[in-house]
C-alpha cells in the first residue's frame, strides 16, 4: 500500500499476447523490483498437540495447516505451506483479450 491505497502493477504494457513462458518469466523478473519492500502479514495460531508436536494454521488461509517438533519448527513449516498455499497455478497467468494478469503488492 502507498499512503493507504493498494499498489498494482500491470503486468504487460503492449497489445500483443505473449507466451505461457514469456509471462512466467516476466512475473518472476518483477517479483524482486515491484515486491521488495512490501509486506504481507499474516496471522498463524500454533497449538500443542497430545502428541507433543505443535500444530499450525493460518486462519485467513482455508486448510492451511502445518506441524513440527518445536514452535520455531512448526513456524518455519507454516511459513513454507503459505508460500505454497498463495503460489499461482501457472495455467491461470495466460492473457488473453479477456483476460489480463496484474500482480498485486501488499
Amino acid at each position: 500500500m502507498v499512503n493507504g491505497e493498494p499498489v498494482f502493477h500491470d503486468t504487460f504494457s503492449t497489445s500483443t499476447l505473449p507466451s505461457h513462458r514469456r509471462i512466467v518469466n516476466i512475473i518472476q523478473e518483477m517479483k524482486p523490483k515491484y515486491i521488495k519492500g512490501y509486506n504481507m502479514r499474516i496471522t498463524v495460531v500454533i497449538e500443542k498437540g497430545e502428541d507433543g508436536y505443535y500444530t499450525a494454521h493460518c486462519p485467513s488461509l482455508k486448510s492451511c495447516w502445518s506441524q513440527g517438533k518445536t514452535e520455531t519448527e512448526a513456524l518455519k513449516n507454516i511459513r513454507e505451506a503459505i508460500e505454497l498455499y498463495l503460489e499461482p497455478d501457472r495455467e491461470s497467468l495466460v492473457e488473453n483479450e479477456k483476460r489480463k494478469v496484474f500482480e498485486l503488492a501488499l
